[in-house]
This record gives C-alpha cells, structure tokens and sequence, in this order.
C-alpha cells in the first residue's frame, strides 16, 4: 500500500488526502495549527473548484453551506477601507465577482476611506 504525507490540513490538503485515501493511499496530514479556525476566508466555487468538488462527491453539499454575500471590503492594518463593492450577479463560470468590481491591486480605480489614526 503507498503512504503519503499531506502537509497543510486546509481545503486544499483535506481534499487531496480525501481524494487520495479514495484511490487506496494511506494518508496522514500535518497541520501546524493546534485547533479548528473559527472563522476563515470566502471559497470561490468556479472552475476547478467545482470540477474537484464534484469528483469529491461533496459538491451539492459544499452548495447547500453557501453564505449569501453582498459585497466586499478591504481594511488594511489602520481600519481604512479599501475598495468597497457589490457582487454584481454573473452569467458565466467564468465571471468573478471581485474582478467585476474594483480590485485592490487597482486602487487608482477606487477611492480609499482612511480609519482612524
């Protein structure tokens, strides 16, 4: 029986060991954080990611956990905001809703509200 080592216990290395075990490895993974995050950070499920999802058989699951969002903020290190924007809807796999609002590798198409001092 082949092992491997999956080093990083986030989505991506949990899908891959789950997805290994399936193919009949012995999987161990190593995560450096000593607990479960209570929070964390949106998922895109577009593309590759709803092909993996699918072949996973978690897809519909992974669906039925979305949190409906409105929009989006950056705030950096003094509480400033960013670019500030609503998801327009998309059509297309292919269309991110950052990308169809301003970005903030792009500030020069935003206008940045400072925070507090």
């Amino acid at each position: 029986m082949a092992h491997a080592l999956v080093v990083g216990g986030g989505i991506a290395g949990d899908t891959l060991a789950l997805l290994m075990e399936r193919d009949g490895w012995t999987v161990t993974v190593a995560e450096i954080a000593p607990a479960l995050r209570s929070g964390g950070q949106t998922v895109d499920l577009r593309g590759d990611s709803r092909a993996v999802l699918e072949r996973a058989g978690l897809l519909q699951q992974a669906l039925d956990c979305l949190v409906p969002q409105r929009g989006a903020a950056w705030i950096d290190a003094r509480g400033g905001v960013w670019p500030r924007c609503r998801w327009r809807r998309s059509t297309g796999a292919a269309t991110s809703p950052v990308r169809s609002c301003c970005a903030p590798t792009s500030p020069g198409s935003c206008t940045r509200r400072p925070g507090p001092a």
